[in-house]
């Protein structure tokens, strides 16, 4: 599988997940304008997605409902989180070091 493409599983049965994680140290994200579906390889501040607007959003299974993620939030890796972009561009993928 290439790294930084998102695939979709299925399974037959109820499995019990493996979650995989990591990557490089830095990570650009290609984005799309408009709603994109992400997973981040490492636990990272929302607001460190720099051109990422409006909040993300992750399903809730427990409550059956999308959940906002924004400001200070925490976007947890190996989760998949919809995202708006105002325009096509990248997004770091990682921590912001300053």
């Amino acid at each position: 599988m290439d790294a930084e493409w998102g695939r979709w599983i299925h399974a037959p049965d109820d499995v019990q997940p493996v979650l995989l994680t990591g990557g490089p140290a830095d990570v650009l994200g290609r984005l799309k304008q408009g709603w994109n579906l992400i997973s981040v390889p490492c636990d990272i501040n929302f607001s460190d997605l720099g051109p990422v607007r409006h909040g993300a959003r992750v399903w809730d299974a427990a409550e059956q409902h999308l959940v906002r993620v924004s400001g200070g939030g925490i976007l947890e890796a190996g989760r998949g989180y919809w995202v708006f972009a105002e325009a096509e561009g990248l997004a770091p993928f990682s921590p912001r070091r300053d």
